[in-house]
Formats: C-alpha cells, structure tokens, sequence
C-alpha cells in the first residue's frame, strides 16, 4: 500500500481506500458511483477469493491487484487494465466486487479510489 502512498504524495492524486466487507451490494453500488465519476480504482483480489469470481484462467497465487479503469453503465461491465497477467477487457462489475474474497484474511483487503 506504500505506491499508494506515493502517488497521493509525491504526485497529487487523492486516494481513499474501502475495507473489503461482505455486503457486495453496498460495495457494487459504491464502485459504480465512483467509476461514475471517473475516477480510477484498484481492488486487491485476497487469498480467498473464489477462483469462479475472477478470470477463470488465471494461475492463481495468492494476492494481486486488479485496475478498474471505467464503466459502461448501460450493462455495468467495468473494464480493466490488468495487461501484465493478459486479461485487460470488459467484465461485469460485481464479479470484480466478488474478487475481493469470501471471508477476511490477514491483513488489510479492499478496493482503493483514486482521483486528482
């Protein structure tokens, strides 16, 4: 969470993070108002995140970030920008709000909203 950090820091951005809860309406409703608004977010997909609530070819390790770059509010297919592990595209937004895991891990987990 240190680039986070950084970017607020060093280059202007404001970033408020959301802890990861289990209630995924409230946190759909949430990521759709903040994409709504044009504003970038980053979830952290945990450990025990179902493998059915992401991409189902992805080699799964563990945790890693996912970069919600914008919303078709239409359909509410959010995109994201996730080249380095070859899935960039359009998926529905409450697969990536599932993304976040089941049931809390160690540590913190959650979604982070990023704006100028």
């Amino acid at each position: 969470m240190i680039v986070y950090k950084k970017l607020h820091d060093n280059y202007g951005y404001r970033t408020v993070r959301h802890p990861y809860t289990t209630n995924h309406n409230l946190t759909f409703n949430q990521m759709r108002q903040t994409l709504s608004q044009g504003r970038q977010i980053v979830v952290e997909v945990g450990r025990n995140a179902e493998k059915k609530f992401w991409y189902p070819k992805l080699t799964y390790s563990g945790y890693h970030y996912i970069s919600i770059l914008g919303i078709d509010l239409s359909n509410n297919k959010a995109y994201v920008g996730n080249s380095g592990r070859g899935q960039s595209g359009w998926y529905d937004l409450m697969t990536l709000v599932r993304a976040q895991g089941t049931a809390l891990g160690k540590g913190w987990s959650g979604w982070i909203e990023i704006s100028r």
